[in-house]
């Protein structure tokens, strides 16, 4: 009988242990080294078309444990394409000098462990059971449209292909979790762009490095359970998901990530239904964004953002269905923004720095917060807060902020932006600093809150067309702190002023708002014309725009003291206007001006004829002032030669007189126009 050959050895061995369920092991006194580039003895030189032989042709009955292959040297690429294997294979501290190749095989359960492969290429495989590949060092690992009925294992394993894939699973179905931890490493990319995964991707621990790449490809992939890589997870290189499906939570705690220069995280179209969790140290550098994404929740406390010069926070357009929160030392250096985006809970910001100098710290453009936005106790922003067009359903609190911005944005130093804004709440109460301005243009505010003095509000940029239903604190109660607030804008205009005296007419404070209108008005008069300036002084003076009728009460009061004066001083300019107002004939001893004299007030009595009326001052200057003499005319005039300038001044006085009552009788009746 002739000698069986080396492989026909092998071979026979291999089909007596699958029948057996006994281990092959050739391990030695001494763990072998997988990585050693020298082969091992030769006793420990295994031919691949041995073990291939043995698995497609193996005894009638094997035994569940399958093949288990222990410190082999395996000669020669493992060739088990669509392969129908239908036991377990495992291979311990094995190396695999040419690699593994078992496109479209059936297997019921793969094992690599502690072992080395050139690669291991699994395309369109079914693998019944667990795919594990632990442990191991490998250039690069396919299965691309795989069915793994059980878990993918990578923990510990070591990818290596640079400047390529290392591991892809583009297409493939995990039925189970896929498990890399516990030290995986991947020099590459690893991608599993449209994947399916049931239960968990885990990455706790990884460290994946593809510089200048991505080093983690989960587009338009579904994993059911969560994506948890946190604890010390790395990435050097894009981590993205575009339009991926996360059935349960995003956990980055801890991680760091880094593409400096580019995106570190993309989410683009994704969709989080558990939350996205970034915090206890979470880092970033390079951009994280989510155009578009669903996420329910989104936690940042504690995280560092930084993208200098650059965003390094995008959520634009994205859906948060429950809070924001980004709170207790979160950072960012670079802009965050959230244009058009939609939180359906609260933002909350308090505690956080903010840095973007010479542009926009935070732009929330148009994006609805469905409640409160917590920017408060610490926070601070280095650049604009960019809230134009948002719509905020509950408060906007910056107590205790600190905001900056003295940058050369198009729209100025202004460091909370606000126009065409809806917020139903602000609060600004003892704003720390605030070096920029605040612009409230076409604002619409529920209330405003001003517990403190008002020396900790921000100066006003604009505030055109803004409205606020109500008032609280100290600018309700201190209205000549609220003028100075007002007073403090870049551009003047009439309507914020209106907006305040409607909110103290509300609130039963008329003479408050009086007083807004009127400092308003007076504000309009420095900026007016020449031409109109001078008019409408007068109208202040007389009648204070209208808002203080009664100044021309005044005004007439003394108009009458002056006619009154006047008359009183010189009663020898006064002539009788009746030419029956002299006797022809003066009593003896009476000293009258002769008839060809006239006689004035001054001259006695008795010169005058009986029942002529006496020149009283002040009823003369009643009847001459007011408009009663043009019912009564006066009894005397001033007539008396060289009395020119006292009738001049006299009807000055009836002027301004009849001027004034008409004013008053106006601005009593509600006639006069104000502002």
């Amino acid at each position: 009988m002739a000698a069986q050959s080396p492989l026909d050895v092998w071979v026979s061995s291999f089909t007596a242990v699958l029948e057996a369920g006994a281990a092959v092991d050739l391990v030695g006194p001494n763990d072998p080294d997988v990585l050693a580039n020298e082969p091992w003895p030769v006793e420990q030189q295994v031919p691949a078309s041995a073990i291939r032989t043995a698995l497609l042709r193996p005894p009638a009955t094997v035994d569940p444990r399958g093949l288990v292959l222990r410190g082999a040297w395996i000669t020669g690429a493992l060739n088990l394409e669509d392969a129908d294997i239908p036991f377990p294979v495992t291979l311990d501290h094995c190396v695999l000098a040419g690699g593994l190749t078992g496109e479209g095989c059936s297997i019921r359960r793969l094992a690599m462990t502690d072992s080395r492969a050139e690669r291991v290429d699994l395309d369109g495989a079914r693998v019944d059971r667990d795919l594990v590949i632990a442990k191991t060092t490998c250039g690069q690992v396919r299965a691309v449209g795989a069915t793994i009925g059980g878990q993918l294992v990578l923990s510990g394993a070591r990818l290596a292909n640079r400047d390529g894939v290392a591991l892809n699973l583009d297409g493939a179905e995990i039925r189970g979790s896929l498990l890399a931890g516990d030290g995986f490493t991947a020099t590459g990319e690893l991608r599993a762009l449209d994947a399916t995964i049931a239960g968990f991707l885990v990455l706790s621990g990884a460290r994946l490095a593809n510089p200048d790449g991505v080093a983690l490809n989960l587009d338009w992939a579904e994993i059911r359970g969560s994506l948890l890589a946190g604890d010390g997870f790395t990435a050097t290189g894009q981590v993205r998901a575009l339009g991926a499906t996360i059935g349960g939570q995003l956990d980055l705690s801890g991680a760091n990530l880094a593409n400096p220069d580019g995106v570190a995280l993309n989410l683009d179209g994704a969709e989080v239904r558990g939350g996205l969790i970034a915090r206890d140290g979470f880092t970033a550098r390079g951009q994280v964004r989510a155009l578009g994404a669903t996420i329910s929740e989104f936690v940042l406390s504690g995280a560092c953002l930084a993208n200098p010069d650059g965003v390094a926070l995008n959520l634009d357009g994205a859906e948060i269905s429950s809070r924001l929160v980004a709170r207790d030392g979160f950072t960012a250096t670079g802009q965050v923004r959230a244009i058009g985006a939609t939180i359906g809970g609260q933002f909350v910001l308090s505690g956080a720095r903010l840095a973007n100098p010479d542009g926009v710290a935070l732009a929330l453009d148009v994006a609805e917060i469905r409640g409160d936005l917590f920017a408060r106790a610490g926070f601070t922003a280095i650049g604009q807060l960019d809230l134009s067009g948002a719509t905020i359903a509950g408060q906007l609190d910056l107590s205790g902020a600190t905001l900056s911005n003295l940058g050369k944005l198009s729209n100025g130093k202004v460091a909370l932006l606000l126009e065409q804004a809806k917020v139903q709440a602000l609060l600004v109460d003892g704003i720390t600093q605030c070096e920029g301005g605040v612009d409230l243009t076409a604002c619409q505010l529920g209330d405003l809150v001003v517990n403190h003095e008002a020396n900790g509000l921000p100066r006003l940029t604009g505030a055109a067309g803004w409205s606020v239903r109500d008032i609280h604190g100290h600018l309700r109660h201190d209205r000549s702190a609220a003028i100075a607030w007002l007073d403090t804008s870049d551009r003047f205009t009439t309507s914020p002023w209106e907006e305040l005296a409607r909110v103290y007419d509300r609130n039963g404070q008329p003479a408050d708002a009086r007083r807004v209108r009127f400092a308003a008005a007076h504000r309009t008069t420095r900026r007016a014309p020449w031409h109109s300036k001078l008019f409408r002084w007068l109208y202040a003076s007389s009648v204070g725009y209208g808002y203080y009728p009664l100044l021309a009460a005044v005004w007439l009061l003394a108009a009458i003291l002056t006619a009154t004066a006047l008359t009183a001083a010189t009663p020898g300019a006064f002539l009788p206007t009746a030419a029956t107002a002299r006797i022809a004939a003066p009593p003896a001893g009476v000293a009258c001006p002769s008839l060809t004299e006239p006689m004035t007030a001054a001259d006695d009595p008795a010169c005058r004829a009986s029942g002529y009326p006496a020149l009283h001052p002040l009823t003369y200057a009643l009847a001459t002032v007011s408009p009663a003499s043009a019912v009564t005319p006066p009894a005397w005039a001033p007539l008396a030669p060289g009395a020119a300038w006292l009738e001049t001044t006299l009807t000055a006085l009836k002027l301004l007189g009849w001027l004034m009552t008409v004013l008053l009788l106006a601005g009593l009746t509600g006639l006069l126009r104000k502002g």
